[in-house]
């Protein structure tokens, strides 16, 4: 994970239950849920999971199976053996000792799915160096909070910026919020999906400006 004291606050907010396990698995020796980003693949025999910038792949262990159901929703069934962008929290471990998995160098335990897509992210695109980024449609437009500000792009080019943002914990999520124009953003963590390409998010965003109200999806900052 990143160094960078602000993007690790933004991520354990957003991780209230990952971090809740983590916290408990460090007190019986096990490892700390991490985030990853990769490429997964879900077929006859396969429950795959390369993480970016490596050369391993790993079988993947999802117990919730959320990975695999958006997988098998977002591709065509004439390509089954389509990779998926994906971003989930988990930890790393040997190979199972039998099965399908034994043929794979190691294993991915995934806690929590924080994004999947078939088309738009991918490992190239750069999710760090902000705490939070929210995405929404019709009318388009995007939030990214970082370093104690928050910059709103919305079609046909505006933007706004706001700094030294307060920032508050609230049940499942976070809350920001400030004047000049007055506006608060709330994400919680939960499933939400994206309109028009159908990516899951693991965080919902609500963003009020004003007497406006925009929904749409949100997901933390990882490495």
């Amino acid at each position: 994970m990143s160094g960078k004291p602000d993007l690790e606050r933004g991520i354990r907010i957003a991780l209230v239950a990952a971090a809740s396990l983590g916290a408990s698995a460090c007190g019986n020796g096990a490892p700390e849920s991490q985030i990853f980003r990769g490429l997964a693949i879900h077929a006859h025999e396969v429950r795959s999971f390369q993480p970016c910038g490596s050369d391993e792949t790993l079988w993947a262990i999802d117990p919730q199976g959320v990975l695999w159901e958006i997988h098998d929703e977002l591709v065509p069934r004439s390509e089954p053996y389509e990779e998926v962008f994906a971003v989930v929290t988990g930890q790393t471990g040997p190979p199972p000792a039998e099965g399908f998995g034994a043929d794979y160098p190691g294993r991915l335990d995934i806690d929590e799915v924080l994004y999947v897509a078939w088309e738009g992210f991918g490992c190239d695109t750069g999710l760090s160096g902000f705490d939070y980024r929210a995405y929404g449609n019709e009318p388009f437009w995007n939030v990214e909070v970082s370093f104690g500000g928050l910059r709103l792009n919305r079609l046909g080019g505006e933007t706004r910026t706001w700094v030294d943002v307060p920032e508050h914990t609230i049940e499942n999520g976070v809350r920001f919020e400030g004047d000049g124009p007055p506006f608060e953003l709330t994400l919680v963590r939960g499933p939400c999906r994206d309109s028009m390409s159908g990516a899951y998010f693991g965080m919902s965003a609500r963003l009020v400006l004003g007497a406006e109200e925009l929904r749409g999806c949100a997901l933390p900052g990882s490495p």
